[in-house]
């Protein structure tokens, strides 16, 4: 989080803006689709090298997308408004628009993986997970989380409300914060 005169921001860097969803779906197709060319047409003559290094080309395609999918993102809070930059692209957004947003409760839980969603009145859905898919823990980016999720809540005005069951299945943010 930066502050700078007027307009304060929160930075996320390589994220994705994509539901989580997508990323195992692809993975599994592309996997698929994949292995059943190398059974197909391969396998007799590469053996089991060519099973290996099917599997390199996997990882290979999936590091690619994901490479391809991240984005920069930026919120901007300003008076009654929330700019989002993404990628450069700028949208102005007024901020009793943000209806709620889901995310990890970074107080009580030992979490550095980035997994916010923000809800808009219009029914859109802005995603924002981080692209490195890790469960190890870092100290340092969970207190930045802390305090950017608290920094977001106050300029939105939010309190935890309640938790989604469905969401803290999947390891996404679990808690739906909103105004009280």
């Amino acid at each position: 989080m930066k502050s700078s005169g007027v307009a304060k921001e929160v930075v996320f860097n390589n994220v994705l803006t994509l539901s989580f969803i997508w990323f195992p779906l692809t993975g599994f197709t592309v996997s698929i689709v994949l292995f059943y060319l190398y059974a197909e047409y391969g396998f007799n003559y590469l053996g089991v090298w060519g099973l290996i290094f099917t599997g390199f080309i996997v990882l290979f395609i999936m590091n690619l997308l994901l490479k391809y999918f991240s984005k920069n993102i930026r919120l901007y809070f300003t008076g009654n408004d929330m700019d989002i930059e993404i990628n450069g692209q700028l949208q102005k957004i007024q901020k009793q628009d943000v209806v709620g947003l889901f995310a990890p409760d970074y107080e009580n839980s030992k979490s550095s993986l980035i997994s916010l969603q923000l809800c808009f009145k219009n029914g859109n859905k802005l995603d924002i997970t981080d692209s490195k898919f890790t469960e190890k823990y870092d100290v340092g980016v969970n207190e930045v989380l802390k305090k950017d999720l608290r920094f977001i809540l106050d300029e939105l005005g939010f309190i935890k409300i309640r938790q989604s069951k469905s969401r803290a299945f999947k390891k996404q943010g679990a808690y739906w914060y909103a105004v009280g």
